[in-house]
């Protein structure tokens, strides 16, 4: 994997997609098909630059991770199969505490004692992922759930159920009737 011009080898790929009419945010998308790539191994969603990277590939399934954490799981990346390129950027790092004498400063337990210290600039670490379309072994992706409620929630359907007699919400009610236009000052002056 060639480690160099991360971001122009992406930018050049994008726009190579815009040209084409294939870029990711211009997917045809239904409701529900496509979801921010994310790691089912650890479930952090990946940020930044690599969202970009991954959506930007020919897979359609948002699961991504290292070859070695999908060896943890007992899943299996094909033989052949090349990864995608991402980057984690670390700005901070650990740090022994110096005492005066230049010495590691240690704890009670006699281990050295370390400090969060920030980093003039940053290290640039690069890894490997697979999409779980290249990975046997890996269950299918569950599609999204419908909940049953819309997108006031619950929160929403317990507004709408507040009695209009009880006098703490009567106050309030025109300001808590929709989820779509509460507004948190309103109630505050109502109460």
């Amino acid at each position: 994997m060639d480690k160099s011009d991360f971001a122009k080898r992406l930018a050049n790929k994008l726009i190579e997609q815009l040209k084409a009419g294939t870029a990711p945010w211009q997917q045809p998308w239904e409701a529900g098909q496509m979801a921010s790539p994310y790691n089912p191994t650890t479930g952090n969603r990946y940020r930044g630059v690599n969202i970009l990277a991954l959506m930007a590939t020919d897979f359609a399934d948002p699961r991504w991770m290292t070859y070695k954490q999908a060896q943890a799981q007992a899943w299996q990346v094909r033989a052949g199969e090349k990864g995608t390129q991402i980057q984690h950027w670390v700005w901070e790092e650990a740090r022994p505490r110096l005492g005066k004498d230049g010495k590691p400063e240690l704890d009670n337990d006699g281990k050295p004692i370390k400090d969060m210290v920030r980093l003039s600039r940053p290290k640039v670490l690069v890894a490997a992922v697979f999409n779980a379309e290249q990975i046997d072994g890996i269950p299918d992706l569950e599609p999204a759930r419908d909940v049953g409620w819309g997108p006031a929630g619950k929160g929403g359907e317990a507004v709408r159920r507040v009695p209009s007699e009880d006098p703490t919400f009567a106050r309030g009610r025109s300001v808590l009737s929709s989820f779509d236009r509460y507004d948190p000052f309103a109630v505050a002056q109502t109460i």
